[in-house]
């Protein structure tokens, strides 16, 4: 059913049993959503390519396309990719020939358009699940629900380098640590919520386009609901 989909399109979560009979609705981007569409590409020839060159044509087309709308390559970026593909019956109608780019995933949500957003990191007023994990696996959650941490401090950094460790930890002092004040009601080393930051690993500072400190506020436990705002 891609073919009523189109670039800048997006869609709720997607089953996994999904068959070419069903009809995908675009929703508002603007709306809770969990994917959206960033690449549509006609497929040719006369019989419906293998799965291992669909996969191929993917990677050739999807991924080059990922970083023209995202503006950072998929490797360094949150969203996640994946694509579409007519299966055999699909295939018998040629207006369904083609294979739809997709950003995203079935379990996290979204609220705005991924276009030329290359941030790596959360934002401020976004929540995550646990921080124990490799950066591209974070899961950004509704702040509504159960989570972890909450994105309440950010500073983007400037220059062709990263900071070194004494820059680094004046920029924790003058940002995570007085914010932490100013948004939860109390200081750092006397509430039972921790802070956390992210930043670009040195090796990386090139590579990513999101050179920002940025600061959360949470507990590794979890079962957090609603903004820790003013918690003290």
């Amino acid at each position: 059913p891609a073919h009523q989909l189109a670039v800048g399109d997006c869609t709720g979560p997607l089953a996994s049993t999904l068959t070419t009979v069903e009809p995908i609705e675009p929703v508002p981007c603007d709306d809770e959503h969990s994917f959206e569409v960033f690449e549509v590409v006609a497929l040719t020839g006369e019989s419906l390519p293998s799965p291992d060159t669909l996969r191929v044509i993917a990677n050739n087309r999807c991924l080059p396309a990922f970083e023209a709308y995202v503006g950072v390559a998929a490797g360094y970026s949150r969203y996640n990719s994946l694509f579409l593909a007519p299966d055999q019956a699909a295939w018998e109608n040629p207006a369904l020939r083609q294979l739809t780019c997709l950003l995203g995933s079935s379990e996290q949500t979204l609220t705005a358009s991924a276009r030329d957003d290359a941030a790596l990191f959360p934002s401020v007023g976004e929540c995550t699940g646990p921080q124990d994990v490799p950066v591209l696996s974070l899961e950004v959650v509704n702040c509504s629900k159960k989570h972890h941490y909450e994105v309440y401090a950010e500073k983007k950094l400037d220059g062709d380098q990263a900071p070194d460790e004494k820059e680094l930890a004046k920029l924790i002092s003058s940002v995570c640590t007085a914010e932490f004040k100013k948004f939860v009601g109390k200081d750092a080393a006397g509430s039972k919520y921790e802070y956390t930051y992210f930043i670009p690993h040195a090796d990386l500072w090139s590579k990513v386009k999101d050179r920002r400190l940025v600061c959360s506020v949470g507990s590794p436990a979890g079962g957090i609901e609603g903004s820790l705002k003013d918690a003290k």
